[in-house]
């Protein structure tokens, strides 16, 4: 007989009828005694070749399946970091850049002959010429 069936689900009064609570059953002799069934010789029931075997495979399957996860993961992470730092890259030389076009300046330079009488002469005046930063 099944000693959580023999145990009957009764109720200890303590002091006032009011207050009861259930009483525990008893515990197991052995802790593994509830976990594991008997065979009808009262030895414990032992896992099968083919249990173990499937539970091995089980287990090479789940963990290859999170070991192909985890690497498309690393893949797309590394491929966003480089795009990131192109793209940060780009970012600065446009900067750099930008900053060098704002520090110059363009002057006009006309001739002397030119800016005294109107252009009367066979000569185009000289274009705008830049000046270097500083």
């Amino acid at each position: 007989m099944n000693r959580m069936a023999a145990v009957d689900e009764t109720f200890l009064v303590a002091g006032d009828q009011s207050q009861t609570a259930p009483v525990r059953p008893p515990a197991p002799a052995n802790p593994g005694d509830f976990a594991r069934p008997r065979t009808s010789l009262g030895r414990p029931r032992a896992f099968t070749l083919i249990e173990v075997v499937l539970a091995v495979a089980l287990s090479t399957v789940v963990i290859y399946l999170l070991t192909t996860a985890v690497q498309l993961y690393l893949l797309r992470v590394d491929s966003g970091r480089s795009r990131v730092e192109s793209a940060q890259l780009a970012r600065t030389l446009l900067d750099r850049i930008a900053a060098d076009l704002a520090a110059t300046r363009i002057t006009a330079q006309l001739p002397a002959a030119a800016a005294q009488t109107p252009s009367t002469t066979s000569q185009p005046p000289a274009g705008p010429s830049v000046a270097a930063p500083g």
